[in-house]
């Protein structure tokens, strides 16, 4: 069978600390150099197979901007239930020729497209079901799955995470470390923001 990898963009988030702070912008379309979070998620994405994107807070916005990029979404209308409901809503949504696919939050907005590339390879030499990247021994994103392992996923509660399927065995997991800080970098924050900008000048 051909393999069929696509990413699951999780956008779906109210970003609440960042409103408190008074950034009022929705955080998939915050800028990294001339990029969005968003456009950069989706160009690494579609470096190695095709991606979805999970949209719920302010959806109407976002999703002009993934008709913008020709990027297929859903909408997560209980996204107020966390990032789990995105996921699931997500996987429910994937193409069906996907063999494997990438949970991909869009606050990691450093991920290097050579890092994805990696995890593929990674897969293809041991295929084990699950391909963690490690930046210093420290786990990331984004993590690439089989479908094979679909129905658990979509098996979890909404206040279960999906870290809960990914570590249930350690004889499925192939954690690669790379190169790349971007898979432990995630944005919550303002001060996550502003480090973020900082790094890159």
């Amino acid at each position: 069978m051909k393999q069929s990898f696509t990413g699951i963009i999780l956008a779906a988030g109210s970003s609440k600390r960042l409103q408190t702070a008074g950034i009022n912008t929705a955080k998939p379309l915050l800028k990294i150099g001339t990029e969005t979070f968003l456009s950069k998620a989706i160009q690494n994405c579609r470096s190695v197979g095709e991606c979805l994107v999970v949209l719920g807070h302010q959806a109407s916005e976002l999703a002009e901007q993934c008709k913008k990029l020709d990027v297929p979404f859903c909408v997560n209308h209980n996204h107020h239930k966390g990032q789990t409901s995105s996921l699931k809503i997500g996987i429910e949504n994937l193409p069906e020729t996907t063999t494997h696919f990438f949970i991909y939050p869009v606050d990691y907005p450093l991920i290097q497209k050579q890092t994805l590339k990696l995890l593929i390879e990674a897969e293809k030499t041991t295929h084990q079901e699950i391909v963690l990247p490690t930046y210093e021994g420290k786990g990331g994103h984004p993590v690439l799955i089989s479908i094979s392992l679909k129905e658990e996923f979509l098996s979890l509660q909404e206040d279960e995470p999906a870290s809960l399927i990914i570590h249930r065995d350690s004889n499925r997991v192939n954690r690669i470390s790379v190169q790349d800080f971007g898979v432990i970098q995630d944005v919550d924050t303002f001060e996550d923001y502003q480090r973020l900008k900082e790094y890159l000048q």
